[in-house]
């Protein structure tokens, strides 16, 4: 079997440990590479960013896919973490560098529908009440150093998240799309609206839960990604099949 390695990219807020027990759930030729933010998981001394453009600089440096001839390279990314992964893609293409094979978007809006969140425009105090109501944050109050490092992070993560995208990007590879049923802040609307971005075969699915509904049910993007992984080597497979037998003659 082909191997595959499998680089995933966090919500707001996240980490790649939001990752680390994936790999129980994927065949053992999957190699999982959990990517963080500055700022965040194994990047916790750098300085977070705020600006696209230095993060996709930062991360294409720091991303090296293996060639497609060897290895099929998919990208995962959930809320944030999917306009991370959508963007990297088209940054790796207009910078001639290897590209994934493949994309998986999870709760991740459109580019053409605006952020129904506007919290990075809230107060620190504002930001946190939010963040504990939501269940975001442990449910014993932290301490002021720490609530100031953490209200400052998602500051950082949520102005990336809500910055309004540029809508002439189109990705070339086949995409998945995955939508949570009670997902409040990304609307099916949103999901529809992904086609105009998908050059290639394009697919959605539809799971159980709200947002954050991997925090719950990890394995449903697994079976996902499985899934998709195997359907895109078929197709790779029927035209590799069709290129070599379309001059055959027929008798």
């Amino acid at each position: 079997m082909m191997p595959v390695d499998l680089y995933c990219f966090h919500h707001a807020g996240g980490s790649s440990l939001f990752f680390r027990q994936w790999a129980q759930h994927l065949p053992d030729h999957w190699q999982l590479h959990g990517i963080d933010l500055p700022g965040r998981g194994t990047k916790a001394g750098m300085q977070s960013l705020r600006d696209w453009d230095e993060a996709l600089s930062h991360l294409s440096s720091n991303t090296q896919l293996q060639p497609r001839s060897e290895r099929l390279c998919v990208f995962f990314g959930h809320s944030l973490g999917g306009m991370v992964a959508y963007k990297l893609a088209d940054h790796l293409r207009k910078h001639a560098l290897a590209t994934p094979d493949l994309v998986c978007l999870s709760a991740c809006r459109a580019p053409c529908i605006p952020s129904v969140t506007q919290y990075a425009k809230l107060s620190d105090s504002d930001l946190l009440s939010t963040l504990y109501q939501l269940d975001m944050l442990p449910k014993h109050r932290l301490s002021q150093e720490v609530e100031a490092v953490v209200a400052s992070m998602f500051k950082d993560d949520f102005t990336l998240a809500e910055q309004s995208v540029s809508t002439d990007i189109t990705l070339t590879m086949p995409v998945e799309l995955i939508l949570a049923t009670q997902d409040h802040l990304v609307n099916p609307e949103s999901y529809d609206a992904w086609s105009a971005y998908c050059e290639n075969h394009f697919q959605h699915h539809h799971v159980g839960g709200d947002h954050m509904y991997l925090q719950q049910h990890p394995t449903l993007a697994c079976e996902v990604l499985i899934a998709a992984v195997a359907r895109h080597l078929t197709r790779l497979q029927q035209a590799k099949y069709q290129k070599a037998n379309w001059q055959k003659p027929l008798c």
